[in-house]
């Protein structure tokens, strides 16, 4: 009788043939009894999720006696992690939302850490976290794209109408450098985000935890405020501005 370890190494191999043996990278649609790629573009998120699902999986197989799964994992990771590192960051270190599994290159202009980007940025504390907080440089590649984000203005203080100040974090178009005035729902999951990020930050003694922490409960502090000011204390799926500046500057 199969096991459940056993249908989860046998489904990780059948999708062997869909990542690309140069970028290592998985497409966003693939066809497994065609072996075909169907759509080769990608969302960041979904090409960030990877690198812990792979962590993961590699451990639970460490002691297999069929090495093939293992190994394919390792270089995988590898060729991910490369692909990564080389990607084009507009303004330092934008990352763009979607990302072309068979170049690694971005395919869009946008830059963003909610919506479709979320998870690609807790995935680089997750798999730093996994590999046994070792491997350094996946915390300073969240820091420095956290504090790319600060220096482009995409975290913007908006006034409410009780006059209250609240931070958020909007989207940008890095070829029109139009931002985008709001933030849907998954913005709110950044609150959390930042937390961990400040606590990691914190163990190795980087003073940058601080920022992080600041980002962290200010943005918890916004989604707060728009849930209690629903009729169901439920968040609504997008807060959108008038964009009106008022006197002192504060967007509302």
């Amino acid at each position: 009788m199969l096991t459940l370890h056993d249908r989860s190494i046998a489904v990780a191999l059948a999708l062997t043939p869909a990542y690309n043996p140069t970028t290592g990278l998985l497409p966003y649609q693939y066809n497994a009894k065609q072996r075909k790629t169907v759509d080769a573009s990608n969302f960041i998120a979904n090409i960030g999720f990877q690198q812990p699902e792979l962590i993961y999986l590699a451990n639970l197989t460490r002691n297999d006696d069929d090495s093939r799964f293992r190994l394919g994992l390792d270089d995988r990771l590898v060729k991910i992690r490369s692909t990564i590192h080389s990607m084009a960051r507009p303004f330092g270190d934008l990352y763009l939302t979607k990302v072309h599994s068979e170049t690694g290159a971005a395919n869009n202009t946008v830059s963003s850490m909610f919506g479709v980007a979320t998870d690609f940025y807790y995935n680089m504390l997750r798999s730093y976290i996994q590999l046994g907080r070792q491997d350094r440089s996946l915390l300073e590649m969240y820091s420095e794209a956290v504090e790319a984000n600060v220096r482009m203005d995409l975290f913007k203080v908006m006034r409410s109408t009780t006059g209250q100040s609240h931070l958020y974090h909007r989207s940008y178009n890095t070829k029109t450098h139009l931002h985008n005035f709001g933030m849907d729902e998954s913005g709110c999951l950044l609150g959390a985000l930042f937390a961990l990020g400040a606590q990691e930050l914190m163990r190795v003694n980087s003073p940058k935890h601080t920022l992080h922490w600041q980002l962290a409960v200010n943005i918890t502090e916004t989604c707060y405020y728009a849930a209690n000011a629903t009729r169901t204390k439920m968040l609504p799926t997008e807060f959108m501005l008038n964009k009106v500046t008022d006197p002192e500057g504060y967007l509302t």
